[in-house]
């Protein structure tokens, strides 16, 4: 029977087995606008847990037509390095409604490239962090942008920044001095984004990296005038993993 479940819409819909099933839930709006690339990894790495434990998993949303359907899908992709058009045919043959809505097509779409390639799936990543999410503590991160594009020739204080970089098992959260959670969730973002950052590393990099390394996610403030922890040395970092400020 089913022994792990992904609860899509834990705002809406209440997960009433938590004492007999093992539960991931998620608070995510069936938008266009909704980011979904942070969590098709967490969601990819609780079913690759489930299923090492011989588990069965059920993702369930309301309607069972975009939510649900976009994380099976992506967990086909992600673990059998289907194209985004044949993931969607392989869901659609069991689950005839099964209509994700664009702004998840487009992620899915994007998400199938990366793991299709063996370069892109390690290149370093940017995210901008928009908020931690009140009901779940998770890092709420707008579109993603790939090393060898143009960047900022300065940082933008009213946001905070995250660079992941698989290839070498690191992370780095970058925290504008007027940005929400320069005010005062620091520690909890921090404290958020490492597990998700780590199990992104330990996804992309194939096993070479287990996680992040000794030194943690690094956070660097504007405010911080050391030398190790400036917005001078985050454009470094950025420059050394493939960006190129404009």
């Amino acid at each position: 029977g089913i022994t792990h479940v992904v609860n899509c819409t834990a705002r809406t819909c209440e997960s009433f087995f938590e004492d007999s099933l093992t539960y991931l839930n998620m608070y995510l709006d069936d938008t266009p606008k909704s980011d979904i690339d942070l969590l098709l990894y967490e969601v990819v790495d609780f079913v690759r847990q489930a299923r090492s434990k011989c588990g069965k998993v059920l993702i369930h949303c309301e309607a069972g037509v975009s939510r649900s359907c976009s994380f099976v899908m992506g967990v086909l992709i992600a673990s059998h390095e289907m194209s985004f058009k044949r993931a969607f045919d392989r869901v659609t043959l069991v689950r005839r409604v099964c209509n994700p809505n664009a702004g998840f097509c487009s992620q899915l779409i994007a998400f199938a490239q990366r793991f299709r390639s063996i370069t892109a799936v390690s290149r370093p990543r940017l995210y901008v962090v928009t908020s931690i999410q009140k009901f779940s503590g998770r890092p709420v991160a707008r579109t993603c942008l790939y090393g060898n594009m143009k960047c900022p020739r300065v940082m933008d204080s009213r946001h905070c920044y995250l660079l992941v970089a698989p290839d070498r098992g690191c992370g780095f959260f970058w925290i504008g001095d007027t940005s929400i959670a320069s005010e005062s969730c620091q520690k909890r973002s921090k404290d958020a984004l490492e597990p998700v950052v780590s199990t992104l590393i330990r996804i992309d990099s194939r096993g070479k990296h287990l996680g992040l390394g000794d030194d943690g996610l690094v956070v660097i403030s504007e405010g911080d005038s050391s030398s190790s922890s400036s917005s001078s040395s985050f454009l470094e970092i950025l420059r050394e993993c493939g960006y190129v400020t404009k």
